[in-house]
C-alpha cells in the first residue's frame, strides 16, 4: 500500500503544474477567436507587443489599445477593403473579356425575342 501512494505522490510531484500568470495569458489563437473579423489583421501587426497582465488579459489589452489608436484600426480595415474592391475589378474584367470573345450563331440570335 505504501509503495502505490508512493507511486501517486511521485507521479504528483513529476506533473508540471501551470503558474497563474500562465493561466491569465491567452495564446494568440484564444485572442482571435474573441475579436471581430475586422481587427484580426490589426492584431496580426501588434501582437508582439500586447502583453496580458494580473488584472487584464491579452484580448482586452488588445482592444485598449485598438481604442486608443483607431487611425491604425481604419488603415486595417482600409487594406482588406482595397483587397476586396481589387479582386471584383479582376474578377468583372474578366467577366467582360468572356462576354465579349462569345460568338453566338445564327439561330441563337434569332431565337432572342425582341
Amino acid at each position: 500500500m505504501k509503495r502505490i501512494e508512493r507511486g501517486h505522490r511521485d507521479q504528483r510531484r513529476g506533473a508540471r503544474r501551470t503558474s497563474a500568470s500562465e493561466r491569465r495569458s491567452e495564446s494568440d489563437d484564444e485572442v482571435r477567436s474573441n475579436l471581430a473579423p475586422e481587427l484580426a489583421a490589426l492584431f496580426e501587426k501588434v501582437k508582439r507587443g500586447i502583453k496580458g497582465s494580473a488584472r487584464e488579459s491579452r484580448t482586452e489589452a488588445f482592444l485598449r489599445y485598438a481604442e486608443e489608436h483607431p487611425d491604425e484600426v481604419l488603415a486595417a480595415i482600409d487594406d482588406k477593403t482595397e483587397q476586396v474592391i481589387r479582386d471584383l475589378e479582376r474578377q468583372e474584367r474578366e467577366a467582360a473579356r468572356q462576354f465579349r470573345q462569345r460568338k453566338y450563331t445564327p439561330a441563337e440570335l434569332a431565337a432572342v425575342p425582341f
